[in-house]
Parts: C-alpha cells; sequence; structure tokens
C-alpha cells in the first residue's frame, strides 16, 4: 500500500525518525489528540472517514499550529487550491517521484509550504491572477499578490520572475513591499498568513 511504501521511504530519508501510521481519520484525530507531538501529519483526503476539504478545515480548526500536509492521488487544480485556501502546510501528488516527493518534505520541514503549480499552471482558467487586496488597513497590489501566490505555491524568487517575466530585483522588491504590509519578516511568515487569513 501507498501508505506503507512511503513510511519505508521517509524512514529511509530521515535518519532517526519516528513514523507512525493511522488507517482512518478518526485513529489520525486520536494519534493527534493525544500527547505525542509530530513534526509533520500527511493526510490522504480519501482515507476512510475523510470527507475532502470540509473534513480538512475541520482538522485544521481543531490543530490550528499542526504542520498539515495533504497527500493526493487526485492532480486536480481546483483541490490544490482549496487545500491551499483550507491551510494546508502543503500538497504532495502521489504521481511524484521518490526523490522529488522527499524534496517536497524537506522543504515543508524547513518552514515553507509546498504546492504544485506546475499543475495548476497547466490549467490557466484555474490560475488567475488577483486583484488588489486588503488586509489589517493594508492594500496589497495585484502585483504584490502575483507574487504572494507564487511564493506560497514553493516557488523560488527565480522562478516567480520567470513565471511573471520580471527580474529577480523587482521579486525581491515585490516581496519586500508585501511582508511590510503583512507584517511579516520572512517567507514562511507570510505563506502562513496569507494561508490562515485567505488571501488566495
Amino acid at each position: 500500500m501507498f501508505r506503507d511504501s512511503l513510511a519505508f521511504l521517509i524512514k529511509k530519508s530521515f535518519t532517526n525518525t519516528f513514523v507512525d501510521t493511522g488507517e482512518s481519520y478518526a485513529t489520525l484525530v486520536a494519534k493527534l489528540r493525544s500527547s505525542q507531538s509530530f513534526d509533520v501529519v500527511l493526510i490522504d483526503l480519501n482515507m476512510p472517514g475523510m470527507f475532502g476539504t470540509s473534513t480538512f478545515e475541520q482538522l485544521r480548526a481543531e490543530f490550528p499550529r499542526h504542520c498539515l500536509v495533504v497527500v493526493s492521488g487526485i492532480n486536480d487544480p481546483e483541490q490544490i487550491y482549496a487545500v491551499m485556501r483550507s491551510g494546508a502546510n502543503g500538497y504532495i501528488p502521489k504521481t511524484m517521484s521518490a526523490d522529488g516527493l522527499m524534496k517536497a518534505l524537506e522543504w515543508i520541514l524547513s518552514g515553507v509550504s509546498y504546492f504544485p503549480m506546475d499543475l495548476i499552471a497547466r490549467h490557466t482558467s484555474t490560475f488567475s491572477r488577483k486583484g488588489e487586496t486588503s488586509f489589517n488597513g493594508q492594500v496589497l497590489t495585484a502585483k504584490e499578490m502575483d507574487v504572494i501566490e507564487l511564493l506560497v505555491a514553493g516557488h523560488t524568487n527565480k522562478e516567480i520572475g520567470r513565471s511573471l517575466d520580471i527580474e529577480e530585483v523587482t521579486v525581491k522588491a515585490r516581496l519586500k513591499q508585501a511582508f511590510r504590509k503583512l507584517g511579516v519578516r520572512n517567507r514562511a511568515q507570510a505563506v502562513r498568513v496569507a494561508l490562515e487569513n485567505k488571501l488566495l
């Protein structure tokens, strides 16, 4: 099963790592409610007792401080965006290679969200640029929201520049302005604020 294979791969890739598994949503919630601490929680939206993003939203509401990451065989851009807006720390497709999956986990464990923007970009009707967005009395411009959206998707400054056809120095300038308006100091904080406040 995918769950067992993934657990084996994580143990092999991350030394001295404790990996626990569960077969249902009820088991997952019970483990999270225990005194046990987890660095990251990988969740299949199709596990027994899980009813898509609506159940995930309940999970996020109960465990706001946990690092919750969806692992799914459904590569639908609308679902990915729904998961992003629900406050997930990442979305990892089951179709990723073993190396790619482990790199995504490393990215997430470093404090940065991971979302497969390449899958979303194939469906331009789903990937829409944001207009001006208000947050705590500050107005983020459409251009600032563009870089924030790609930042949340896990892209580097260079990749953001490529996607928006702008220089990397311009990306940095827009991020600096966006960070100031969001009241954050770094990328990880910006991602968290954007997701928690559903700015995307």
